[in-house]
């Protein structure tokens, strides 16, 4: 679960949803929710979750989240990482029969945010990773035999505690929100 869309504006779904929680979360949820219902998923499957770290910036994470301008998208971005977070932990508290990860794959240079020029861009392009190493820990999490299910992997730090006054560590939150991507996707026929 790996698509990502960082706004530079506010923009809507063609449903109505705000458009970062629409792609990077209620996107993910579907997916995932219509391989199971369909057996896609048999017990033992890896599901990988793509998130970031920039989650620490957000304390929730909505359908309904309204902002202006980039910052305001920043902000939408974070906040779906969250809720990236919270789908993974989620799911694997539900599903014990996956192995469900969520993964913060380091900086990497995928264009996703805005585009810098000049010094300030190459100064940027160079201390994010290239696509390739932005792919190793997700590609970890996929094929070896340690990993945990319902554990956060970071790429430099290895597998995460959260502590529990962490955002990311609300299991209320994180059960609220599988219950409106449910409720979101029931609606749309997902």
């Amino acid at each position: 679960a790996n698509a990502g869309l960082w706004p530079t504006r506010y923009a809507q779904s063609a449903q109505g949803l705000e458009i970062a929680f629409a792609t990077n979360v209620l996107g993910h949820h579907a997916l995932l929710r219509g391989a199971r219902q369909r057996g896609l998923l048999a017990p033992g499957a890896r599901v990988v979750v793509v998130t970031g770290d920039i989650y620490v910036m957000a304390s929730a994470c909505s359908s309904d989240y309204v902002y202006r301008g980039a910052l305001g998208g920043t902000l939408a971005y974070c906040r779906s990482k969250l809720g990236n977070l919270w789908l993974a932990f989620e799911l694997a508290r539900r599903d014990p029969s996956l192995c469900v990860s969520a993964v913060h794959p380091g900086v990497v240079a995928s264009e996703l945010g805005a585009k810098t020029a000049g010094m300030a861009g190459a100064i940027r392009r160079a201390l994010m990773l290239p696509l390739d190493a932005g792919a190793q820990t997700p590609l970890w999490c996929a094929t070896q035999p340690e990993v945990r299910s319902g554990a956060y992997y970071h790429n430099t730090l290895g597998r995460l505690e959260l502590r529990d006054r962490d955002a990311a560590a609300n299991a209320r939150a994180a059960g609220a929100l599988w219950e409106r991507l449910d409720r979101l996707s029931d609606s749309r026929g997902s």
